[in-house]
């Protein structure tokens, strides 16, 4: 891992927050990500499906986008985003969604292979362990 990446992960987390930071606001959230997934529909040009709603429990993020070869998610901590690991959306659209994510004040961590990285601060047992996309991209 770069240690620019490693300084942005440890700059966003907060131990024993695991599924969101203190004060973090969910409608602010979301509101960001609707702004963000208007633009990028108009920038792709067609309509994108995602997720906030009631089936994201008990995780560390708070919107997914689908694409054709992976998803997108926005975590709860850090205004950080990522792909998921081993994606294979297209290089046009990760061009797109990262210049956009800037835009509306997101971090994207374009290297996935990275944040499958072991978390070195697991919050207890944990069959295969922790990584960082765990951490702050999936579920708990």
């Amino acid at each position: 891992m770069t240690p620019e990446t490693l300084r942005v992960l440890e700059a966003a987390d907060r131990q024993g927050q695991w599924e969101q930071p203190d004060g973090f606001d969910h409608q602010a959230a979301l509101h960001r990500f609707n702004g963000f997934l208007a633009e990028l529909e108009q920038r792709l040009g067609g309509r994108l499906q995602a997720d906030t709603g009631s089936s994201l429990q008990d995780c560390s993020f708070h919107a997914e986008v689908f694409f054709e070869g992976g998803l997108l998610r926005l975590s709860n901590f850090g205004n950080l985003a990522a792909f998921t690991p081993d994606h294979t959306v297209s290089s046009d659209v990760v061009d797109s969604v990262s210049e956009l994510l800037a835009r509306h004040g997101y971090i994207f961590l374009p290297d996935t292979a990275e944040l499958e990285e072991t978390y070195p601060r697991v919050p207890g047992p944990s069959p295969g362990g922790w990584t960082w996309w765990i951490r702050y991209f999936d579920y708990l």
